[in-house]
């Protein structure tokens, strides 16, 4: 999945998947997304899962991409 987001984003394409719970959907578009450097509108259901990505799931791969600066 992370590959298919990095090469809609480099072919500026548009890209719809699906995926279960506990996939790693988040991780697959958030790394391709933040090595990109661009910027980017994540469209969430609830306040609650906003949160979830900002607040604790932003900051794994951050850490794990050291070029990686919070925008």
């Amino acid at each position: 999945m992370a590959e298919e987001v990095e090469s809609a984003i480099e072919n500026r394409r548009r890209l719809i998947v699906e995926a279960g719970t506990g996939t790693g959907k988040t991780l697959a578009y958030l790394v391709p997304i933040i090595r990109g450097g661009q910027r980017v509108v994540i469209s969430t259901g609830t306040k609650n899962l906003q949160e979830q990505l900002f607040l604790k799931e932003l900051t794994l791969p951050q850490r794990a991409i050291p070029e990686i600066r919070a925008h």
